[in-house]
């Protein structure tokens, strides 16, 4: 009988462990996204990307040499960085995607992430949550226009189609959702006469953007409304035009895709995108529905979007592949 009570209560210890490895599972994924984000914020990736010995990169970031030494062999474990010879560099991936996207583009992009998370634990804590809450905070705001500009800059060099009519003498550019004016501030600092009239109708948005574009030397090149796409009544008139879907909620969606529609000269290009995953995943899936659905409100997926766009005949239309969880589509109007 001793054994009999012995075994079980060896069998619940196990049964414990697995259980409770679980979670440490789920908490080591928080840990290892903080670890890279700490060297993000202190300014490592620039002498990772060149190759820096320890010394080097406690110099760069001021982090004490004791945390820094334990966040580097980290780092390693996680495949990010690899030592050779003395001398810590990035791996290949990441490597690529700071030269390619930029170190203001990957800050932002982690502390929007790290700010829905620090919102959506504390907005449930307090019995506050509710969708669409990253329009009300300052931080996620301006980080969502770096994230945009930056897909808009990626979408204008992988399509040579979006490249000619940005390019076009006094090209139009209609903005849907402009949230702080990131798209058209970048959009002016590389095309000399482009016009942008952008529509955001969140308070807090437009008049961050309101400001700067004041700041900006490009005033008198873009056009703020604080207005939805639901009032647009232009007709033919833009070469071509960016929708922040997921932030425009179904009640105004379908009229304003309709809208955009009319007021694209014929052959007008839109760009738009979706956050929700359609890979073989389901984890990832539901994941992203539920980031759509807190940041933005709409879960409207790309085949969802694709099938409105073709009832408009939007020929020919683009799936771009996914990139950090944003899948874009590229529409023409016939």
């Amino acid at each position: 009988m001793q054994y009999v009570k012995f075994y079980l209560n060896l069998l619940s210890w196990v049964k414990l462990k697995l259980s409770v490895g679980k979670l440490s599972n789920l908490v080591n994924s928080l840990i290892e996204f903080s670890v890279f984000m700490s060297i993000v914020e202190a300014g490592g990736m620039e002498p990772l990307s060149k190759g820096a010995t320890l010394e080097e990169l406690q110099q760069a970031t001021t982090i004490p040499l004791e945390i820094l030494t334990q966040q580097l062999n980290a780092l390693q474990k996680m495949d990010i960085i690899r030592k050779n010879n003395h001398k810590f560099s990035l791996t290949s991936p990441y490597a690529t995607i700071y030269s390619d996207l930029g170190d203001i583009f990957l800050r932002d992009f982690l502390r929007v992430k790290q700010g829905e998370m620090n919102d959506f634990i504390t907005a449930s804590r307090m019995r506050h949550l509710e969708a669409r809450w990253g329009l009300h905070n300052e931080n996620l705001v301006n980080g969502y226009g770096t994230i945009s500009a930056t897909f808009v800059t990626i979408v204008e060099a992988i399509s040579e189609e979006v490249h000619k009519a940005l390019s076009l003498e006094n090209a139009l550019f209609l903005d849907v959702g402009a949230g702080v004016c990131g798209i058209g501030l970048s959009l002016c600092e590389r095309h000399p006469t482009i016009k942008i009239v952008a529509l955001e109708p969140a308070e807090q948005p437009f008049q961050i953007a309101q400001k700067k574009i004041k700041e900006s030397p490009y005033g008198s090149r873009i056009t703020l409304r604080s207005d939805s796409v639901e009032n647009l009544s232009e007709t033919e008139l833009y070469d071509i035009a960016y929708m922040a879907q997921p932030f425009i909620p179904e009640d105004v969606f379908e009229k304003g895709l309709l809208n955009v529609y009319r007021a694209l000269k014929p052959g007008g290009i839109l760009i738009t995108y979706s956050f929700v995953s359609i890979s073989p995943f389901p984890l990832n899936n539901a994941l992203s529905k539920l980031e759509s659905s807190l940041e933005a409100g709409a879960t409207r997926t790309v085949n969802e979007l694709i099938d409105k766009l073709k009832k408009l005949h939007f020929k020919p239309i683009f799936r771009l592949p996914e990139l950090i969880h944003v899948t874009g589509i590229i529409a023409i109007k016939e």
